[in-house]
């Protein structure tokens, strides 16, 4: 039986092809043995592994169990692990922000300057600042507006270190899981809420202080804490928790 599918291998076979190999050939020669020997249980469940690890896979795993994971990884490529997903999709965060930091992450927004490229609009213009070219570094890097509002929230979360870059979020170590998912949580809300305030300079013709987009995410922390925070993940971070305003004494 072996020595067939090795030799089936070589020909590429697709999948509807292995299994009529496996209905019309292996299962009858399973069948043909069994009238004339008393077969072991454990050779019946070692020839069904064989046959299915050869309709899944084209091979035959001999030294070890049939695996779906190991099978999973043969029928599709394996790809690098992508750093930024546990910071994009953050449990902390509502959905409508995991999207907009997905985009952000994948550079997908739709500046200015891409919608320029495809003539949706007539110039690329920033919304916020009218001083340059709206781009997505421009939006997230280089505007005042986004400038003010992360000095805000750095001195809210008594930070100092960079947003600058997801790379440089990932890398911080943090006390606890929940320190570490509220601060990630802020940086995607920042995300989000400098899209919004741009797409607001936009259609309004009005650019939000940031003062008041600071107590937006301060407000969309605070509930989302109340939803999934545990009692004992807030008790152990209580104290950082209470310094920030996040839950009351």
């Amino acid at each position: 039986m072996v020595l067939r599918i090795h030799s089936w291998g070589a020909k590429q076979l697709s999948y509807a092809g292995r299994l009529t190999l496996v209905k019309t050939v292996l299962s009858q020669l399973h069948c043909y043995w069994a009238r004339i020997y008393l077969i072991p249980k454990g050779v019946i469940h070692k020839v069904d592994s064989i046959c299915r690890n050869y309709l899944w896979s084209g091979k035959v795993w001999l030294l070890s169990r049939y695996s779906t994971q190991k099978t999973y990884h043969y029928l599709v490529a394996i790809r690098d692990k992508i750093s930024w997903v546990p910071l994009v999709w953050n449990r902390v965060c509502l959905l409508k922000v995991n999207f907009i930091t997905w985009l952000y992450a994948r550079n997908r927004l739709l500046t200015k300057i891409r919608l320029l490229n495809v003539r949706v609009v007539s110039d690329g213009v920033c919304c916020i600042c009218a001083a340059t070219q709206e781009s997505h570094d421009h939006i997230y890097f280089d505007c005042h507006f986004r400038s003010h509002f992360l000095e805000l929230v750095k001195q809210w979360l008594e930070v100092s270190w960079s947003f600058h870059s997801l790379d440089n979020i990932l890398r911080r170590r943090f006390k606890s899981l929940l320190q570490k998912q509220i601060l990630m949580a802020n940086f995607a809300c920042l995300v989000y809420l400098i899209w919004m305030s741009r797409n607001t300079a936009k259609h309004d013709s009005s650019v939000p202080r940031p003062a008041k987009i600071l107590q937006q995410l301060q407000h969309m922390i605070k509930f989302r804490l109340q939803v999934i925070g545990s009692e004992v993940s807030i008790l152990r971070s209580r104290n950082w928790l209470i310094a920030r305003g996040l839950i009351a004494c």
